[in-house]
């Protein structure tokens, strides 16, 4: 996720720094596609950190709760 993240943020600083070009060339639908296609690779990326989080976290509680109910 941090690299897309990173790849997300590099798209942008580009694509600002040559504004001037992009808008001579008539190229604003195409940096609006990259930048969406790049958005959602950063979604996308975002989402299965989370999931996999979630996942070990229940994990981790589940097998805690219960090693902690075969002591007692």
């Amino acid at each position: 996720a941090r690299r897309e993240v990173g790849n997300l943020g590099a798209l942008a600083t580009e694509s600002l720094g040559a504004v001037r070009l992009v808008q001579a060339f008539a190229n604003e639908a195409r940096e609006r596609r990259r930048f969406a296609c790049a958005s959602r690779r950063v979604q996308d990326a975002q989402t299965k950190t989370v999931r996999c989080e979630a996942y070990l976290l229940s994990s981790v509680t589940f097998f805690s709760h219960t090693l902690h109910l075969l002591i007692i």
